[in-house]
């Protein structure tokens, strides 16, 4: 699992967020190893469609960044974020930037549990293509 930046952050790209991060895991909006600093200057025309991502891989879920962002556009969980805004998209937006997929059942139960959980209930085959889509 992993905090999800969501909808409300699109246009805006406020990057007190990324200042407060202890290990450096919000990116974006144009560079995967960027944290802001490249639309600085850019008007809110050409902000729009743009937000910033955090890197499911490297975030410690420690929530430094949740009380810093000015439009509340940080969620503590995939579910969450599919709660309040009434569908995935910002979801898989957010792996997607990071060239990942998010993988409900392998995100919800930690890879492990999550692979043990399709092992257990598919057959191989299936395993076998659902795992090379990780």
């Amino acid at each position: 699992m992993s905090y999800i930046i969501g909808k409300a952050c699109d246009g805006v790209c406020d990057t007190i967020c990324v200042s407060v991060c202890p290990v450096d895991c919000i990116h974006g909006p144009i560079d995967i190893d960027g944290g802001g600093i490249e639309v600085e200057g850019m008007s809110k025309e050409e902000l729009k469609g743009k937000q910033l991502y955090i890197n499911p891989e490297e975030c410690i879920d420690c929530g430094a960044c949740l009380p810093e962002c000015p439009v509340d556009a940080i969620y503590t969980t995939e579910e969450d974020t599919i709660e309040a805004e009434g569908d995935a998209i910002s979801v898989h937006k957010n792996y997607e930037f990071f060239n990942q997929k998010w993988n409900k059942w392998l995100n919800r139960f930690g890879y492990h549990w999550g692979y043990y959980f399709i092992w257990s209930y598919w057959p191989v085959e299936i395993v076998y293509s659902t795992n090379n889509n990780l």
